[in-house]
């Protein structure tokens, strides 16, 4: 799965949609994490992995992977230039175009998240089998 991640990061920075930061997500948003924030930015975090089926003898048949996306943006009309619903945007119409000899990517949601740090923080949800 961290090839997977990896790979997602790397698809991500060369869209060249305006972030500052893609990285993988380390509780950036937890309260007390020590955060210094650059923005915009997008977090990608390995949410979990879950057996889409199995054999008789229990092994897996195949895997699918939930990945979160984090896109987060301070926001002030006289000073920033895009939202961060603009980059959720953008980004989820570019994933559209991802390609993995291993996975097949597939956008299931992006939703508002509830932030600490005064931003406007939306989640995109992806499932990779």
């Amino acid at each position: 799965m961290f090839d997977l991640i990896e790979s997602i990061v790397e698809f991500i920075r060369e869209q060249n949609l305006g972030f500052a930061l893609v990285d993988f997500y380390r509780n950036e948003f937890s309260d007390n994490s020590g955060w210094n924030p650059v923005f915009p930015c997008c977090l990608i975090k390995f949410q979990g992995l879950q057996a889409a089926g199995t054999f008789a003898d229990g092994t897996s048949i195949s895997e699918r992977a939930t990945i979160i996306i984090y896109v987060a943006q301070r926001y002030d009309p006289s000073y920033d230039q895009v939202s961060a619903l603009e980059l959720a945007d953008s980004l989820y119409d570019a994933l559209a175009d991802y390609s993995n000899d291993n996975y097949r990517l597939s956008q299931e949601s992006v939703e508002y998240v509830s932030a600490n740090y005064g931003t406007d923080v939306y989640q995109l949800t992806i499932t990779a089998v």
